[in-house]
């Protein structure tokens, strides 16, 4: 597989990145240049592209001609869309860290998995139709097409797509007595209450009522209760549970792969 270096830097060796701002920069009134550009944006980790001086004239080229790639508006909205959806789901990784119960961390790190998947195949195809010149952007189509095709890659995709169809397919029954809720396993097929309850409320459909139909906001949130649920459902398939859970593990730090050369992307 090619080894992709830098969308910014023909060799990211010879340009150290510098984290605090040069005197210059003031001195020569960039600063509000600077804080005008980046106040679109909510990430500051671009700033350090910024201070960083491009050392010979080979690297100047080298960003010349990127930029010039740029000037074609279909790969600059492509590289627009990619980044912003890179960045989406780095937030969402991080914020679904932070949900408190662990069926929730790891049902929605499968989702945002799929998401990644998607985004990198939407991203390999369209770049290949793109007429490219500068030998950044050909790099990275190289990298971004072979990263696609590679065997990392289609297994996760695969992995993904086999979990999601064994969720989709489970089955249980809560027992409600009062207070108490136990998930029973299906032993034999039960009726659908699902069609019996739509055909019920069929007269209350929205195009055979006249009076005012109130929108109801869906929290996909989940609380204790849905937690010990949950728990009584993995106790019923735990083979596909821990599989949920190892695929979080295993998976957690795929995205790199892709995701360092968002910043200098979005840069």
């Amino acid at each position: 597989m090619a080894i992709f270096k830098s969308i910014l830097f023909n060799d990211p060796s010879k340009n150290v990145s510098v984290k605090e701002e040069p005197l210059y920069i003031k001195d020569l009134h960039l600063d509000s240049v600077l804080n005008q550009i980046l106040s679109t944006s909510d990430n500051n980790d671009l700033r350090p592209f910024y201070y960083t001086i491009l050392q010979d004239e080979e690297a100047i080229y080298y960003r010349q001609h990127i930029m010039q790639d740029l000037e074609n508006p279909e790969l600059f909205g492509l590289v627009k869309q990619y980044s912003q959806k890179i960045k989406v789901i780095i937030k969402e990784i991080h914020d679904s860290q932070k949900f408190h119960y662990a069926y929730q961390r790891e049902r929605s790190f499968l989702e945002i998995a799929s998401v990644y998947c998607v985004t990198i195949r939407k991203f390999a195809f369209k770049l290949s139709n793109i007429n490219l010149h500068s030998k950044g952007f050909l790099s990275l189509r190289t990298y971004i097409i072979q990263y696609q095709n590679s065997d990392n890659f289609i297994n996760l995709c695969t992995e993904i797509q086999n979990l999601k169809e064994q969720l989709t397919k489970l089955s249980y029954k809560l027992s409600i007595n009062g207070l108490s809720v136990k998930v029973l396993s299906i032993i034999k097929k039960e009726d659908d209450y699902v069609k019996k309850i739509e055909s019920t409320f069929a007269c209350l459909k929205y195009g055979q009522s006249r009076g005012h139909i109130p929108q109801i906001e869906v929290d996909d949130s989940m609380n204790h209760i849905d937690e010990l649920i949950l728990k009584g459902v993995a106790s019923l398939y735990p083979q596909i549970f821990e599989s949920l859970k190892d695929f979080m593990i295993i998976r957690n730090n795929t995205y790199v792969n892709i995701c360092p050369y968002y910043h200098k992307i979005l840069f």
